[in-house]
């Protein structure tokens, strides 16, 4: 079954997200020996475009997102196909690392 990884993820504000190229960025993952390199602007072009889409959205269901709730904002890479055993690990420069197990 494919998996989507490496999303941005909106955790809060901060100095670097703020002057951080997001359409820019080139996650590394590493999936059985292999790498992959995404690419920012594969989330509509740019990450934020997504989350004002989804603020947008949200607000005529009359929901509103507040300070702290995590966002992910979709995809920098198309889905990978992952096996049970698999793990996956994405390297996003200054934002961090981020690795998942599958069973």
């Amino acid at each position: 079954m494919p998996a989507r990884i490496c999303s941005f993820w909106g955790l809060r504000p901060s100095r670097t997200g703020r002057t951080l190229d997001l359409v820019e960025q080139r996650p590394v993952i590493a999936l059985r020996g292999a790498q992959y390199v995404g690419h920012g602007r594969n989330v509509l072009g740019d990450p934020r475009v997504a989350l004002a889409w989804l603020a947008n959205e949200l607000r005529q269901l009359d929901i509103t997102l507040r300070a702290g709730e995590v966002v992910t904002t979709g995809t920098c890479h198309p889905p990978l196909p992952v096996r049970s055993g698999d793990r996956v690990a994405t390297d996003f420069g200054v934002l961090g690392k981020v690795s998942v197990g599958f069973e």
